[in-house]
């Protein structure tokens, strides 16, 4: 039964990832229309981008804008299932960190770099190459792109950590030390919301992708 790998591509690159071919079997034609799985906040965006690039005028392929689960959980046993079954709900997907690490290493992603020659780097800050590189390439493959970043941030108590004599931390290291000195009694090192107990989505946005997320969960005892 032939499977059908999930591309996530920025919707720009439409027209590149349209070339993705089934895992196994005689290549298929080119699909008169591809199906883009979004989360909901995307779909009237995404839908207004393909309309304004021209997409279906230019490449003659109709683009179906979909609304995919939201939460990770929900979004991996829909996945699961229709790969199992061999086939994909979706030809193009827009995921986030959480959901991308188990995506890539299920091998449910095409490899994008044949789809970009040298050049389409040439304008990308160095800055930006790097988080990619590290965020969303896996065993060599690249298997997103990303269309947008987002700064992440760390808020502290300064009298807390004044108290204590601490300064704030720089490190993943510091981190560690840092929560485990600050956490007491009903106080976590690091909080959600101010919620006792939570991790911080902070420190998962910023530490899983780059695999520190079990060193902190096990770490700083928040």
């Amino acid at each position: 039964m032939i499977k059908k790998k999930a591309c996530m591509a920025v919707l720009c690159f439409l027209a590149a990832a349209v070339m993705i071919i089934p895992a196994a079997g005689a290549r298929e034609p080119e699909p008169e229309k591809i199906v883009v799985g979004v989360g909901g906040w995307a779909v009237e965006p995404t839908q207004r981008a393909v309309e304004e690039l021209g997409f279906t005028e230019e490449t003659g392929i109709e683009v179906e804008v979909v609304t995919r689960p939201g939460s990770p959980p929900e979004f991996l046993s829909q996945m699961s299932s229709a790969i199992l079954g061999g086939t994909s709900p979706y030809d193009v997907i827009d995921i986030e960190d959480d959901v991308a690490i188990g995506f890539s290493r299920s091998g449910w992603l095409a490899d994008l770099d044949p789809l970009f020659d040298d050049e389409f780097w040439d304008d990308w800050p160095e800055a930006m190459i790097e988080m990619t590189e590290t965020w969303s390439r896996y065993d060599g493959e690249l298997f997103r792109v990303p269309h947008n970043y987002e700064a992440q941030y760390f808020w502290y108590r300064k009298d807390i950590l004044d108290s204590y004599g601490l300064q704030p931390p720089k490190t993943w290291d510091e981190m560690v030390e840092v929560g485990k000195a600050v956490t007491s009694g009903d106080r976590y090192g690091v909080s959600d919301g101010l919620r006792p107990g939570s991790l911080s989505r902070g420190v998962h946005h910023l530490s899983d992708p780059a695999g520190r997320g079990e060193r902190l969960r096990h770490g700083t005892g928040i």
